[in-house]
């Protein structure tokens, strides 16, 4: 058998086949050269088991023959353990990413240092008491107070606004990016079906895998995620505790609206109700640690800062008297209780009416007595905002300076995470990329090996030829 010309045929026949398996698995890879996701793929060439025919008793010989060679396999060139890699990372840079757009879009809101920012409107508020204070019987004088409180009111509106605002954006975003997750999630449990029918018949399914390694990265942009592999080629995909893809099986991540947060929606997997929890951060991590955190953080700050001061100036207005000796009047809304950024408002009467603003003493020190606006405007140095040792400027200049810090630190972490994706991708490109120079490499050895196995056919046949001649 092994020296029957016919076998030979067949040897060069495989050769003929395995080549052309392996320009084609080039041509592929050529086409998909700049296509993203796409991981270089190799065509595994094997020899055929050799021929030895089974017999009692065996002739010697030179052995056993070849019987040509297959392709055993086409396989993609990746790397589990840098997929991993760069899906964590993924989730880092877009909390970052997502963290440094908002707070810079906070700090543009804020937009400190400026000649029209809340620090501004204190200073001339604060100033506007000093000039009344000089000059207690001045009815300009008093409606400057009036209009630099009312300034400063619009001031802290403006930031309380622009806060609450981010926060309504923010919950949008946290509703978008929810059904983006159910949407990846449920690409890739088809995908998984796919790659499993694929597997059960023998196939390496390399594109299919290909995409599906695209939509875990997309996913791992909006949330945390951990990959495990399974035998029939699926993956089963998690964030923290929760395995939201199995398989073909999906969770559904719920927003809905929590009466308990101001209405803005709290994620749940479903059917069960299992709270989302995206602590590890992407996208929607951060989205939410905005949202229900540093932004009520900042709002917290301006409330309390607006809350003392109308509450130092309203004790000192109706512990003092006005210009007519009348006793004071609240000179803020509300009057009662504690007044927020978004609330605080100059008493309408006094808008009204700027000479009831109280600039003397109680009982009265008579005309010319100043000493209430002056003890107004002597609260630009005192520290009492509760749980604050410093004066509302340093209180203030605190809070635009922890804004700024945090927007440093996203912006850091941001720059940090965008040099290791480009590190991660490096290598990732050295495992799965294509290069053109290996592939043309490829090309010219496989199209020699071509034209050797057809010389050797052509050689077969001129034998067989010859063979037929003599035997006629």
């Amino acid at each position: 058998m092994g020296g029957n010309l016919m076998v030979g045929l067949n040897i060069a026949l495989s050769g003929l086949e395995a080549q052309q398996a392996v320009i084609s698995v080039t041509g592929q890879n050529v086409a998909n050269a700049n296509t993203p996701g796409y991981s270089e793929q190799v065509a595994n060439l094997v020899a055929n088991p050799p021929y030895s025919p089974p017999a009692l008793h065996q002739n010697n010989g030179p052995g056993q023959f070849g019987m040509g060679v297959t392709v055993g396999s086409i396989t993609r060139q990746t790397s589990q353990f840098l997929n991993l890699q760069a899906w964590n990372n993924n989730a880092s840079l877009s909390a970052d990413t997502q963290t440094a757009q908002t707070l810079g879009q906070v700090q543009s809101l804020v937009n400190e240092p400026s000649s029209t920012g809340l620090n501004s409107a204190m200073d001339a508020f604060w100033s506007a008491w000093a000039n009344l204070a000089n000059d207690p019987s001045s009815g300009a004088a008093s409606a400057q107070v009036v209009s630099a409180g009312q300034a400063l009111t619009s001031q802290f509106h403006n930031l309380a606004s622009g806060l609450s605002s981010t926060q309504t954006d923010l919950n949008q975003a946290v509703a978008q990016q929810a059904s983006q997750v159910n949407q990846i999630a449920g690409q890739i449990a088809g995908l998984n079906g796919q790659i499993a029918a694929d597997t059960a018949a023998g196939q390496n399914p390399n594109d299919l895998e290909d995409q599906r390694d695209q939509l875990v990265s997309q996913l791992s942009n909006l949330i945390p995620v951990a990959v495990t592999w399974q035998q029939n080629g699926s993956v089963t995909v998690s964030s923290g505790t929760v395995a939201f893809v199995d398989g073909t099986h999906t969770l559904t991540l719920t927003a809905t609206p929590d009466p308990t947060n101001n209405n803005f929606y709290a994620l749940t997997w479903g059917p069960g109700g299992v709270p989302a929890d995206f602590a590890g951060g992407g996208q929607l991590g951060a989205t939410l640690t905005l949202r229900d955190q540093t932004i009520p953080g900042y709002l917290t700050q301006l409330n309390g800062l607006a809350a003392g001061i109308a509450s130092q100036v309203n004790a000192l207005q109706t512990a003092g008297t006005d210009a007519a000796g009348a006793a004071g009047q609240a000179f803020f809304e509300p009057s009662t209780g504690s007044a927020t950024a978004a609330d605080i408002a100059v008493n309408p009467a006094v808008v009204s009416n700027p000479s009831l603003v109280a600039t003397g003493a109680n009982p009265s020190g008579g005309p010319g007595d100043g000493t209430t606006a002056q003890a107004v405007s002597d609260l630009q140095n005192k520290t009492f905002l509760a749980g604050s040792t410093q004066t509302p400027s340093d209180f203030y200049a605190a809070f635009v300076g922890g804004l700024g810090a945090d927007a440093q630190a996203a912006q850091s972490g941001q720059t940090n995470a965008q040099a290791l994706q480009q590190s991660i991708s490096q290598q990732q490109q050295q495992v799965s990329g294509v290069s053109l120079d290996q592939e043309m490499t490829t090309m010219v050895e496989a199209q020699n090996a071509y034209g050797a196995a057809a010389t050797l056919t052509t050689t077969i046949n001129t034998m067989l030829g010859d063979l037929i001649t003599m035997m006629q």
